[in-house]
């Protein structure tokens, strides 16, 4: 078994951004989006962090560099299902204990003031499921508000940390 943890920050755009808020692939239209190339989803991208600790990170940066620079995709669940598909396909790194593993879990920590994400935590389980091909019961979200401690705390931006097991 392998545990691999990945982290994500971002902050919002300016008022005047007409870039929606996405997170775990589900649009907040009534919250700006992230100050970002891609789509800006934290949670995403802290699963995108946590496949680059399995191995050579410069392999998962090229990976999606390739997919948003040169194939102009900016839709970061594209980009996880990309990643998840190489490590079953044992595609994604030559590390001879990486070969033939299959992804047991991930859990998903969210941090941020806002926009408030209890509604829509169980549509996020559904596209991350959906995106690393895995069971809706092996993934979990928390969230909590940050209480005002820190910038993401405070409605500066956002934050997520991913927790992925891989056996």
């Amino acid at each position: 078994m392998r545990v691999a943890i990945g982290k994500e920050s971002k902050r919002f755009i300016g008022e005047s951004g007409a870039k929606t808020c996405i997170l775990g692939g589900v649009r907040f239209e009534e919250h700006r989006g992230f100050d970002d190339s891609d789509d800006g989803d934290v949670v995403f991208g802290a699963v995108c962090a946590a496949f680059s600790t399995l191995g050579d990170a410069a392999i998962v940066f090229d990976l999606i560099e390739q997919l948003r620079e040169k194939e102009g995709i900016t839709d970061s669940s594209v980009y996880v299902r990309e990643l998840a598909d190489k490590l079953v396909s044992s595609t994604l790194f030559r590390t001879p204990s990486l070969q033939g593993c299959r992804i047991s879990g991930v859990s998903i920590m969210i941090e941020g003031k806002e926009p408030r994400l209890n509604e829509k935590i169980e549509q996020m389980r559904k596209n991350i499921a959906s995106a690393l091909s895995i069971d809706l019961d092996l993934v979990g979200i928390s969230v909590t508000s940050g209480a005002g401690l820190s910038d993401v705390g405070c409605g500066e931006g956002m934050s997520a940390t991913c927790l992925l097991t891989i056996v």
